[in-house]
Parts: structure tokens; C-alpha cells; sequence
């Protein structure tokens, strides 16, 4: 082995190859990769590496296990949908259904992790989605409950690797401190898939006698499909062991390898990312947004128009809407004050919303139409814009605009149920959530982003950040993205594009004198202020050859999205003999898969090239929406509207990134605005498309004329797009060679830079068999009683509050989204204050308040009480999973103790599934006051237990301090140097 520098530590290590298919050791020589950096360098590759790990790891989980929970818990659905009277269940045989899949599921679990350790994660994970997937859709297809026990059987066994195999795998990645989070990233898909659950039930169960089968089985058939076509993108998707990542260099392997032997911790707590708060005003633009342009035919019919005369009466709002739209764009980029043009804009939205409200006088309502229009569409443009601004790099842009967009767009399934036709003419529900969104969400998150934003400009203007370019080298400042004090925040830019700062002398990485920028071709320089003419010149052909069409692409994906509107107002619903909710449904179904697949599909186009991906999505929706008019049911109808959801998916995020990788970050809000106000527009042209086309006088109706029309146009201008768009400014054939050696060096001036031990089956029983690993099994079963309770009888409990079935469905989205945020909430703060006991506690209380609502009040008399109850079981029953989890990994440097304890644990909560089901019986309906009660006793004995072994653990802490005469955290603690894990003097707990 050659010589060590001073400082450097060796070790040998065994680890896993998992490139064989057999179990293969292999060691190598340990060293530290960034022997001689200081804190700051090692902070700051920590950091990029964690980021790196993160992209590649979590999003994916998510998905899996999003659809693990809502194939586990869509059987309470199922049953709304007449499951029990078609396999002819008596009694408790419900109970006993539920019974019997924790029974395989909380029994296979403490053996699975073994198994994932002796093949592989990637083979592991693909194995067990692609079989319960397949159990799933064997659900489908049983006509007794006989055959609906044993796939409920089955399933438990197939799942059971998944939830304790992700806990393990994920603390082979991370340090203790920051597991706690990710753990709440992966299992806050548990409460999104009870709003996906509630929202698919509805309108699969809808389904019902097509192809011989009955609503419920379609909900099986459908999700269990799904899964599979997801666990077979699994063996891609899934990475094995560090030491194997397809995705890390070397150096990087070595140094996640270091970092997690040392776990040596100072204070790595994740920050809040300021970048998450455009979620929130992103959902005050879209939710109004797809309200305004799916519902505003409907409103103006209500107003008393009707016919064509109604058609071309939702043009001029749209106009009005468009030509805003453009100009506010040109404003914000001139004057850089983005936060306030979204507050003026969306005030005029609001004072619209209170017009449509407050008047029944249909002229008044028309132009409240007007300022709606006017106060929701220029805020889209804009807000994207000033997110995109904020962050530099790529991947990042690019994931940021993916989860922005998506976020955004997971709104789209609360306008599709919140203008209810019991309400025309007034519309009192659709109007009044508009607004409440555009006041909290719109102009209140707006306020809060800029008041955020400038706090932190004031300080990098002050210095108080510059240490962290302390120890940096130049190549390290370049690649630090916006975490370069120099970076403002929503600021305004000089006009060569490099932000203000006050000591730009130490922001000098890749740039020469006179803002001078190093050329990456053979280091030639360009002074980009000597070639301002060159410049002109490529956003003059970036302006007249890319954004138009990009504008037109947009446009026919708004008109394709939304034409069913116009639709609805020819012959739509009495041709497809479509009734009562079953629009609205529709219109749920693809906003459902259209959010779902947003993030994945930017990523994907990140991946390729908007080259491809972008005219790839839209020659696949234009050819969907021409397969629209072939519809001759509502199902048809429907599983169109399902695969238009996932084509369309991620291209506004797309093209958005798209035009950064072009356009400079003061450049890019005026273009982003015309590109946006092709979706205004869309508004108008469909109205009008939709007047000319119904006025054709043939058999085949009205609106398949539409879709022909339009889907025929899309899928042109795709095979166009194919042709004609550029890839990136290196590759764009509308540039000289002079001009891509500027366009791209004007990019790189704004800132667009680019162990696993052998099983000891010895110490595995050893850590199996230590009181703490009692106590927390006991836990286990009070948290997970409540957890199982919130899976498979929300929807029975708030049906019990006399709700109608389709009604019951969507009420049961906004508890699961209440769940998931105070989730992320609690989960946040206990990584970032490294405390879990009390964290647990407190969200243990927050369920037994649920509990103790629930069962000492006749909700059915006092139905908001009982609503609010629910909010309150969700909102806490989710959150100590993770919790508990990073909890007893904190607990176990042991890599052995870790895979046995987490499967162990587990199992033990998912046994609490067992007490529930039993305790909710039928004769106990509708107060099922024993399962209450008892949910409620097992909550109290759990939140003692953690609280007892908080403080055991923070008497046994000062204990050993007293001891050592030192006072030590557990953060300050050595792991690599401990020598018996619990027996050791320098070991402490993690309370």
C-alpha cells in the first residue's frame, strides 16, 4: 500500500460486490479523500455529495412506495364500491380480510432484510413490487372471499420487504442526523396515497360492468397494473450498495464510504430550503388557474348564456388575460421586483373572485370573469420565472421547476370538484375556494417569499456570508451555485448579467478582468461587453425562431388539456351518457396522473434532450387526443383523459427549463411570460375553434370534430417541432459559429455551471434480545395500531358522519395532506434539534386526541367535530413512523443490529394492523366505540413508553458525562472508534 500523507486514516474494509451474482468480497484500502481540506471544503463537498444521493435515491422510493401504500389500504375503497355484497362477506369476514394480511405482512417482515442483504437492493426491490403488483391485480379477478383471503394473504407477505428494506437501505447512505428526514420524505407518500386512493376510487369505481367486471375490481386491476409497470422500471431505477452506485464517481464512493465509518457530526442538520416556498404560491396559480379555464364556459353559461352565444362570450377575458400577461412580463424583467408584480396582479384576481361572489347580477359577474382572468394568469409566468432565478445549476433548475410544477398541478384535483352543479348559478364553493387560494396561498405567499428573500439579501450585503467561500478554491466558488454570497436572491443583475456585490473580488472564479469570461474552447477569451452585438443578435433569433414555437407547442397543450369544457357544452355528456359526477371524475383522473408524473418526466428530460422529450410528449397526446373522438363511453373517455395526463405531464415544467438553458436569468421572465400567455390565449382560440366547429352540420357530432381539429394540429406541429428545435445553444443551426461560442459563454457568465459488513447472525440476536429493542417493539404496536386505523377506516369513519360515497372519497384528501405536511413538519425539526422522544410524544398525543373526539362525541350530530377529528388522526399517525424509525437507527451503529431491529420493528408496528382490524366490527357500527377506545389506550401506553425511555436515555447520557467528566453530545460522538456499541464509556444515546 503506498504511503499515507500526515493525517490521512487507513482501514480495511470488506464490502458487498453486488456486480456479481454471487457474494463476492472484495477489500480495499480506506483512505480519507479530503485529507487536508478544511471544515468548510468538507462541508461543502458533504453537502454536493448528499444533494447527488438524494436526486438519485429518494424520488424514486417515493413513487414505489406510494403505491405499496395505496395497493395496502385501497380495499377500504373497494368496499365503499360494493365489494362485500358481491363475494357475499357477513359479519366480521372485512375484519377478518384486514386481519389477515397483517398477519403475513408484520410476520415475513423481520426476515426480509436478511434476504435483501444476501441478494441485492436493486433485485430485492424489483422482486417484491413486481409480486405484490401482481397480488394486487389477483384481487381483481376473485369471485369469493375465499380467494380475496388468500390474495390479501399473499399481498402482506409481498409488501412486507419494502417499508423495513427502505429504512435499512437508506441508513447505508446516510448519517444518523440526517435520516430522520428522508425517512419523512419516503413515508409522507402513505398520506398522499390516501388522497390518490380516495380520488381513484371515485372514479375507477365508476367503471363498473365494463368488461364484465365490477367497479371495486377495477380498482384493484388498474393500481395492481400500475405497480408492476413501475416495478419493472425498478431494476433501472434502483441502486445497490455506495460501493456499486452507477451514479458516483471514485472519489465520491470513497468519501459517502468515510463519512458514514466516522459519522463524525457536527451541525449537519438540513437547512430549510427557501426555494420550497414557491410550492405554496404556485398553488395559488394553478388551482385557480385550471377552476378558471375548466369551469369558465360552465360559469358563463350559468350567467344566462347559452349555446355559441356562450362559447364566444369566453374569449375577450381570455384576451384581456393574455395581453396582461406579456406586459407584466416586460415589467418584472425591467424592473426585477417580481414579489410585488405577483401581489398587485393577484389582487386584482381577488377583488374578481369577491365580484362573482358578492353579485347576482350576471354583468357584474361578467366582468368579475375579466378580473379573474387578469389576476391569475400573468402570476404563472412570473412565479416561475422568479423561482428559476433563484437557484442556479441544472439539475437543480431543473428538479425545481419538475416539483414547482408539480405541486402546482396536484391543485388541478381540487378545481375539478369544487364547482358542484347543486350550486348553479352561484357557485358559492367554487368561487369562495378560488379565493381563499389567491389570498393564503397567492398574494400571502408572495409576501411571505419576498419578505424571506430580502432578509437574506440584506445579509450577503452586510458580509454576513461571506465565510462561506473560507478555504474555497476558485473551481469550488464556481460549482457553489446560489450558495455564493454574490448570489442575491430575486435580485436585480448588472447589466452584463453578473449580480451586485459589494466585494466581487472574491467571486472572481472562472471570470477575468473587465468581466472578461474564460472561454472553455481552448481558453480563448470573450469579453461579452465588446460583443454586445453578437448578443442581440442571438436573443434576436432565440426570440423570432425558438419562443414562438415553443408559444405555439403550449398552446396546443392548453387547448388539448382544456377543450373538454367546451366539449361539455356541445353533446359531450349525453352521447357518453355521462351523469352526475362522472365529469367531474374525468377531470380528476388526469390531473391525478398529469401531477404524478411531472417530476419524473423533467428528470427524464434532463436526462435526454428537450429536443426529444418535448416533441415526443406532444406528438403523444395530440395522437390521444384525436383517440378521444373513437370514445363511445364514458370509460373510453376516461382512459384517455389517463394516459393524456401522463403524456402532458412535465412539458410547461420542461419547456421552462428549456428556455433557461437558452435565455439569462434577467433575460428569461418577459419569455417565459409570452411562452405562458400561449395558455391565455389557448382560452380564447378554443372558444372560438369550438364556435366554428359546431357549427359543422354532420353525423358525427360536435365535439369529436373538436378533438380531430385540434389532436390533428398537435401532432403536425410535433413532427415540426421534431425538425426544427434546438438542443442547446452549442447545437442550435440557427447560430453562426461565433454566436455559439458566445451563447454559450454568456450561459457560464449567468451562473448556468454545471460499507457494508458481513451478516453476524451472533449479533443480530444480541441486539434482538436488549431491553431497548422490547420497549421499542412495544412502541411499535401502539403507533402502528393508529397508523393501520387511518389506513383502512378513514373512509368508513367519515362515511359514518353521513356523507354520500363519492363525497366520502374526496373528504378524505384533505386529512391524508394534513398528515403530510405536519409529517415533514415534525419530521424537520426533529433532525434539525436531534430529539425524537418528545417529537414522537407530541404526535402521538396529537392521534389520541382524534381518538378520545371520536369516541366521546356523537359526531353524526356534530359533523365538523367529527371532520376535525379525522384531521387530527391523520395528522398525527403518520408521523411516528419515521420518527421511530431514524430513532432506533440513531440507537445502532450496527450495521447487523440495524437490518435485524428495523424489520423487526416493523413487523411489530404492522402486528398494531392485527388490533385494529379486530376491534372495528360491524355490529359496532357507526361509533365503533371499542376500537376507539382501545386506538385511544394504546396511544397513552405508547406515548409513556417513549417518554420513559427518553429520559432513561438522557439520565443514562448524563450519566456517563458525570462519569467522563466531560460533557458530550451525541452528535460529538466517534462512532468509527467504538468498541462495544452500548457498553462503551464514550456512547450516548440519542434521545
Amino acid at each position: 500500500m503506498a504511503d499515507l500523507k500526515t493525517g490521512e486514516v487507513s482501514e480495511k474494509v470488506v464490502v458487498n460486490d453486488s456486480s456479481s451474482t454471487s457474494l463476492r468480497q472484495v477489500s480495499f484500502d480506506e483512505t480519507d479523500p479530503d485529507v487536508g481540506k478544511s471544515e468548510a471544503e468538507r462541508n461543502a463537498l458533504d453537502r454536493k455529495l448528499m444533494r447527488k444521493v438524494d436526486f438519485w435515491l429518494i424520488p424514486w422510493l417515493c413513487l414505489v412506495y406510494l403505491l405499496c401504500f395505496l395497493d395496502r389500504t385501497n380495499i377500504g375503497n373497494a368496499r365503499l364500491a360494493g365489494m362485500e355484497e358481491d363475494l357475499d362477506m357477513q359479519g366480521h369476514d372485512y375484519n377478518l380480510a384486514l386481519t389477515i394480511f397483517f398477519i403475513s405482512y408484520a410476520g415475513a417482515e423481520p426476515f426480509t432484510n436478511l434476504v435483501m442483504k444476501r441478494i441485492s437492493p436493486r433485485v430485492f426491490f424489483t422482486i417484491v413490487t413486481l409480486t405484490w403488483g401482481l397480488c394486487m391485480m389477483c384481487m381483481g379477478l376473485v369471485h369469493s372471499f375465499s380467494g380475496l383471503l388468500a390474495a390479501r394473504f399473499f399481498l402482506g407477505i409481498t409488501e412486507a420487504g419494502l417499508f423495513p428494506g427502505v429504512n435499512y437501505y437508506l441508513s447505508c447512505w446516510y448519517k444518523r442526523d440526517e435520516l430522520g428526514f428522508r425517512l419523512s420524505l419516503f413515508f409522507a407518500n402513505a398520506a398522499l396515497a390516501g388522497s390518490f386512493g380516495g380520488l381513484l376510487a371515485a372514479a375507477i369505481a365508476n367503471m363498473d360492468g365494463l368488461g364484465g367486471k365490477a367497479g371495486w375490481a377495477w380498482i384493484f386491476i388498474i393500481e395492481g397494473l400500475a405497480t408492476m409497470i413501475i416495478g419493472a422500471f425498478c431494476w433501472w431505477m434502483c441502486h445497490n450498495w455506495p460501493e456499486t452506485a452507477r451514479f458516483l464517481t471514485p472519489e465520491e464512493k470513497l468519501r459517502l464510504r468515510h463519512r458514514l465509518v466516522k459519522d463524525n457530526l457536527s451541525n449537519t442538520a438540513d437547512e430549510y430550503d427557501r426555494r420550497h416556498a414557491f410550492c405554496v404560491t404556485e398553488m395559488g396559480n394553478f388551482m385557480p388557474l385550471y377552476a378558471f379555464s375548466l369551469f369558465l364556459p360552465t360559469i358563463v353559461a350559468a350567467m344566462g348564456h347559452k349555446g355559441t352565444h356562450a362559447q364566444l362570450m369566453t374569449v375577450p377575458p381570455y384576451a384581456v388575460a393574455a395581453a396582461l400577461t406579456v406586459a407584466i412580463g416586460w415589467v418584472a424583467d425591467r424592473t426585477r421586483q417580481r414579489g410585488i408584480c405577483n401581489m398587485i396582479i393577484s389582487s386584482i384576481g381577488i377583488v374578481g373572485f369577491i365580484m362573482l361572489l358578492s353579485s347576482s347580477d350576471p354583468q357584474v359577474q361578467y366582468a368579475g370573469t375579466f378580473l379573474g382572468a387578469m389576476g391569475i394568469y400573468p402570476t404563472i409566468p412570473n412565479n416561475l420565472c422568479w423561482a428559476a432565478n433563484n437557484v442556479e445549476g441544472g439539475y437543480k433548475r431543473g428538479v425545481l421547476l419538475g416539483v414547482v410544477v408539480g405541486w402546482g398541478n396536484l391543485n388541478g384535483i381540487v378545481s375539478s370538484n369544487i364547482y358542484l352543479k347543486s350550486e348553479k348559478p352561484r357557485y358559492w364553493s367554487g368561487h369562495g375556494v378560488v379565493l381563499a387560494y389567491m389570498v393564503v396561498c397567492l398574494f400571502g405567499g408572495t409576501a411571505f417569499i419576498r419578505t424571506m428573500l430580502a432578509t437574506e439579501n440584506k445579509k450577503r450585503r452586510a458580509g454576513k456570508r461571506d465565510h462561506m467561500l473560507d478555504g474555497l478554491t476558485p473551481d469550488e466558488i464556481m460549482v457553489a451555485g446560489d450558495k455564493r454570497p454574490d448570489f442575491f436572491t430575486g435580485e436585480a443583475t448588472t447589466p452584463n448579467g453578473l449580480t451586485k456585490n459589494k466585494d466581487a473580488s472574491k467571486i472572481d472564479a472562472g471570470y477575468g478582468k473587465d468581466n472578461t469570461v474564460i472561454s472553455i474552447h481552448e481558453g480563448q477569451a470573450t469579453n461579452l461587453e465588446e460583443n454586445l452585438s453578437i448578443q442581440r443578435s442571438i436573443v434576436r433569433k432565440l426570440d423570432t425562431r425558438l419562443l414562438p414555437l415553443l408559444s405555439f407547442m403550449y398552446l396546443f397543450n392548453a387547448i388539448d388539456r382544456s377543450n373538454l369544457g367546451n366539449a361539455k357544452t356541445n353533446t359531450l355528456l349525453e352521447d357518453l351518457n355521462m351523469t352526475g359526477a362522472q365529469y367531474s371524475l374525468t377531470l380528476v383522473l388526469f390531473y391525478v396522473t398529469f401531477c404524478g408524473f411531472d417530476v419524473p418526466a423533467n428528470m427524464l428530460l434532463k436526462r435526454s434532450t428537450g429536443k426529444i422529450m418535448l416533441p415526443s410528449m406532444m406528438l403523444t397526446w395530440g395522437s390521444i387526443t384525436l383517440l378521444q373522438c373513437a370514445a363511445y363511453s364514458w370509460a373510453g373517455l376516461l382512459a384517455c383523459r389517463l394516459f393524456m395526463g401522463v403524456a402532458e405531464a412535465g412539458f410547461m415544467a420542461g419547456v421552462v427549463y428549456h428556455l433557461t438553458t437558452f435565455y439569462r436569468r434577467n433575460e428569461l421572465a418577459l419569455r417565459i411570460s409570452i411562452f405562458y400567455g400561449a395558455a391565455t390565449i389557448a382560452g380564447a382560440f378554443s372558444g372560438l375553434i369550438a364556435y366554428g366547429v359546431f357549427q359543422i352540420e354532420h353525423s358525427i357530432p360536435g365535439w369529436k370534430w373538436l378533438m380531430i381539429v385540434e389532436g390533428g394540429c398537435t401532432v403536425l406541429l410535433a413532427l415540426f417541432a421534431y425538425w426544427y428545435l434546438p438542443s442547446n445553444v452549442k447545437q442550435c443551426h440557427w447560430f453562426t459559429t461565433e454566436e455559439q461560442l458566445v451563447a454559450e459563454e454568456r450561459m457560464l457568465h449567468d451562473g448556468s455551471t454545471v460499507v457494508n459488513e458481513n451478516f453476524n447472525f451472533k449479533q443480530s440476536i444480541r441486539t434482538l434480545v436488549h431491553w431497548t429493542t422490547i420497549g421499542n417493539a412495544l412502541i411499535a404496536v401502539s403507533y402502528g395500531s393508529a397508523a393501520a386505523t387511518v389506513g383502512n377506516w378513514i373512509p368508513v369513519l367519515i362515511k359514518s358522519l353521513g356523507y354520500s360515497t363519492v363525497k366520502t372519497n374526496l373528504y378524505t384528501v384533505a386529512p391524508y395532506c394534513v398528515g403530510c405536511v405536519c409529517l415533514l413538519i415534525i419530521a424537520f425539526s426533529s433532525d434539525h434539534f436531534r430529539e425524537r422522544s418528545c417529537h414522537l410524544a407530541a404526535a402521538m398525543a396529537i392521534t389520541l386526541c382524534g381518538f378520545v373526539i371520536m369516541a366521546a362525541v356523537d359526531v353524526a350530530q356534530h359533523r365538523a367535530l367529527g371532520y376535525f377529528a379525522c384531521f387530527l388522526l391523520t395528522a398525527g399517525a403518520f408521523v411516528p413512523s419515521c420518527i421511530f424509525h431514524a430513532w432506533h437507527n440513531n440507537n445502532h451503529v450496527s450495521e447487523n443490529g440495524r437490518a435485524t431491529v428495523t424489520g423487526f420493528m416493523v413487523g411489530a408496528a404492522n402486528s398494531g394492523g392485527i388490533v385494529s382490524s379486530l376491534s372495528f366490527k360491524a355490529d359496532t357500527a357507526p361509533r365503533y366505540l371499542p376500537a376507539l377506545i382501545s386506538g385511544a389506550a394504546l396511544q397513552s401506553f405508547g406515548i409513556l413508553l417513549v417518554l420513559s425511555m427518553g429520559a432513561w436515555f438522557r439520565w443514562d447520557n448524563h450519566r456517563r458525562d458525570k462519569k467522563q467528566g466531560i460533557k458530550v453530545k451525541p452528535s460529538e460522538v466517534d462512532t468509527g472508534t467504538l468498541s462495544g456499541e452500548y457498553d462503551d464509556p464514550n456512547w450516548r444515546w440519542t434521545a
